[in-house]
């Protein structure tokens, strides 16, 4: 079976990491950015774009992008089977964040010496954002 491809991307700026909450179709917990490797895209430019799509980053003010060394292999609520690999995206600066509604209800900001596990639903992105911080 050809496995499903996904990104999850963690983005900090000025010593503070985005974080979304996802909205009451999906959950209602609180993650990092996450989405889906289109047919024919690598998994770099998925995370770019998902960054994007989801919170108005422009690629332009991203200072640093950082493949962490982590993939995470599970099966997901559709029963596929998935290959996540982990990106970390540093912004020189704050923007205006868009959020899309149809996956999300709002974003925040959270000083990283305040993060826990308890900030996230899945192991698997506390243990991105851990990583994160050890690549700066």
């Amino acid at each position: 079976m050809k496995k499903h491809k996904k990104v999850q991307v963690v983005i900090i700026s000025d010593g503070e990491v985005l974080l979304l909450k996802t909205n009451e179709k999906r959950g209602l917990f609180w993650q990092n950015v996450t989405g889906t490797v289109e047919k024919g895209e690598d998994f770099l430019p998925a995370a770019l774009r998902e960054a994007e799509e989801e919170t108005g980053l422009k690629l332009k003010n991203i200072d640093k992008q950082i493949l962490l060394p982590k993939t995470y292999y599970f099966t997901d609520r559709f029963e596929r089977e998935v290959e996540e690999k982990c990106f970390l995206l540093i912004s020189k600066k704050r923007w205006d964040v868009k959020i899309d509604p149809k996956e999300h209800l709002e974003y925040h900001w959270k000083k990283m010496k305040d993060v826990t596990s308890e900030n996230y639903k899945f192991p698997s992105n506390f243990e991105a954002f851990e990583l994160a911080k050890k690549a700066l």
